[in-house]
């Protein structure tokens, strides 16, 4: 990366985090000496940050609530459910 300078994919997927960790310790590198990729990845991290913000949070609707809990094992299962669970495992 001594030669090169990191793609605008690669600026993204680092901003956001979701670059293979060896390749994220290269790119760190690379930045420490690279002013040009640093305003890259500091416009990418920029445009990540805009589009967290932009989304509305809206609060879960309880079924979706229910169905995580239940899945994750905070939650009984309901009746009905369980025995569909029963009845496709017992076929």
């Amino acid at each position: 990366m001594q030669d090169s300078h990191i793609s605008q994919e690669q600026a993204d997927e680092y901003a956001i985090g979701s670059l293979d960790p060896a390749l994220e310790r290269v790119i760190t590198l690379h930045l420490a000496e690279c002013s040009a990729c640093r305003d890259v990845v500091h416009d990418s991290e920029r445009l990540a940050a805009r589009v967290a913000m932009s989304t509305p949070l809206r609060p879960p609707s309880d079924r979706l609530r229910k169905r995580v809990f239940t899945s994750v094992g905070l939650a009984r299962p309901s009746l009905a459910s369980r025995l569909f669970a029963y009845g496709r495992a017992a076929s």
